[in-house]
């Protein structure tokens, strides 16, 4: 980063955080030249807190924010592509239309965050908690999600194509019109889900709940529904004619 755009942001922290000391410049500095993981020890050793320096700027690939408590912190725009945030507190925080490409998210919390125009494309977010989060038109394309609990979370139009999703947690979870084609939801919880217009098309529903799931509307060409539990006979026969497929 040049010496022109450190003093570009340096003059918006001030702008939004107050007057800054000399240590707090020279602090900044360090961390906008960094590509290491002390971005945090850095921004405390400063006395700056973490989202004045995520808030609509780019992190270096390959940077580690693990196990940090980031919860009802603003996060909007934020450009986290390639970072470890594993383990960490997100609850309640606004992540809108921040670009977690690529990233580590394994075992994080984004309990009630809103995550509006999120893209998690190709993210790792193993048994990531999103209960009750807000995740209209989110990207999940090709994402890790083994284990990650979206229960009651709000999540139509979101594009979860060539998602692993074994074993995750959807119950109660609005999805209507949101994209599983080629998925895999093996062991999946859907029980009491909005599946009102979900395209599933080719995904695999092997042993997946579905107790009261309302499927009208959904596409499903090449859909498996192996040793699924929940359907109904009338369901059934519904899928069947759109072209899912049950094992024998």
């Amino acid at each position: 980063m040049s010496d022109a755009e450190i003093q570009r942001l340096l003059e918006r922290l001030l702008s939004v955080g107050g007057q800054l000391s000399e240590h707090q410049r020279e602090t900044i500095a360090r961390i906008l030249n960094s590509q290491t993981d002390e971005i945090p020890v850095l921004f405390r050793q400063a006395g700056l807190s973490l989202e004045e320096g995520f808030a609509g700027n780019r992190l270096q690939p390959g940077s580690n924010l693990d196990r940090q408590d980031l919860h009802n912190k603003d996060f909007t725009d934020a450009k986290l592509v390639q970072v470890s945030i594993a383990g960490s507190n997100f609850n309640g925080a606004s992540l809108m239309r921040a670009d977690l490409t690529a990233s580590v998210l394994d075992q994080s919390t984004f309990v009630a965050a809103n995550l509006y125009q999120a893209d998690l494309t190709s993210a790792s977010a193993r048994y990531a908690n999103f209960t009750n989060a807000k995740m209209q038109y989110a990207r999940f394309v090709g994402t890790e999600l083994t284990g990650a609990n979206f229960a009651y979370a709000t999540l139509p139009y979101c594009k979860f194509r060539d998602a692993r999703l074994h074993r995750v947690v959807l119950q109660g979870a609005n999805l209507s019109s949101a994209e599983f084609r080629n998925a895999d939801l093996s062991g999946a919880n859907l029980r009491g889900a909005n599946l009102y217009g979900v395209d599933l098309s080719h995904a695999l529903m092997r042993r997946v709940s579905c107790l009261n799931v309302n499927f009208e509307s959904c596409t499903v060409e090449g859909t498996r529904f192996d040793a699924s539990t929940g359907i109904t006979p009338e369901q059934k026969r519904y899928l069947q004619r759109q072209g899912a497929v049950f094992a024998s």
